[in-house]
């Protein structure tokens, strides 16, 4: 580790030590040697044949899901503009 010295910030002439933490340069790095897979971040050749679909897949699931969401959320506005709608027309009556 490395020391660096930095001034006080209570402005009393004093100087502090200060020890910084070593960076880390990759994600790889952080893993030790011993614990890394053999073949680094590569997939195998016999799984890259089905992760394009199941990449396809899982992007149709979530458009799907997000379409879905937006049409139950129009819907319940619309509903909610009726409800006010009808009450405004009953308000307007009795008055």
């Amino acid at each position: 580790m490395k020391v660096c010295i930095r001034p006080n910030p209570e402005g009393s002439g004093n100087w502090r030590p200060i020890t910084l933490v070593p960076r880390i340069r990759s994600p790889a790095s952080a893993v030790p040697r011993s614990r890394r897979a053999p073949h680094g971040l590569r997939t195998r050749p016999e799984i890259d044949d089905w992760l394009t679909p199941l990449r396809l897949v899982g992007m149709a699931f979530l458009f799907t899901a997000i379409t879905l969401a937006l049409t139950v959320i129009i819907e319940a506005l619309r509903t909610q503009a009726g409800f006010l709608v009808d009450f405004y027309q009953r308000a307007c009556r009795q008055a």
